[in-house]
This record gives C-alpha cells, sequence and structure tokens, in this order.
C-alpha cells in the first residue's frame, strides 16, 4: 500500500483505500497532472494483451483496462471546471 500511495500508511488512508480511494485518485491523477502519461500507460497495458492473444485481445478485458476513453468522457462533460 505504501508503494501505490507512496505516502506513509495510516488507518485513514487503509480505510480510504477498503472505501475504493485508489481508483479515484488515480482517475484525478489522469485528470489533471498525469494527462501526458496517460497514452503511454494505456499502450504498455495494451501491449502485453495483443502478444498474449497473438495480435487479437478478449475487448471486455482490453476495454476496462483503458482510462483515455474515459477521461475523455470526463473532459468532455468540462468536469475538470469542478475539480480547481
Amino acid at each position: 500500500m505504501s508503494r501505490c500511495y507512496e505516502v506513509e500508511v495510516t488507518l485513514d488512508l487503509v480505510e480510504r483505500d477498503d472505501n475504493g480511494c485508489y481508483p479515484q485518485l488515480r482517475m484525478h491523477y489522469y485528470l489533471t497532472l498525469g494527462r501526458e502519461f496517460l497514452t503511454n500507460r494505456d499502450a504498455k497495458r495494451a501491449k502485453p494483451q495483443l502478444e498474449a492473444g497473438e495480435n487479437s485481445i478478449c475487448q471486455p478485458d482490453f476495454n476496462k483496462g483503458q482510462l483515455l476513453p474515459a477521461v475523455l468522457l470526463l473532459e468532455n462533460l468540462n468536469l475538470l471546471q469542478f475539480l480547481r
């Protein structure tokens, strides 16, 4: 958990993580500070799937691992105005 969040693990952090905080924080990161790294992140996640499937992939697994479509949707909905 300390590697995931890169902070000291506290009881409060454990409770928040148990309540599903990490996916929300990850999405916030890619909507803001990490936006420039998102395309590369999604490509890295897709490459092993393509290699394992001999250039074919299981569409539901592929879609579940990609964040760019969700980030683009939230950007088009102008969600960033509420995060600042």
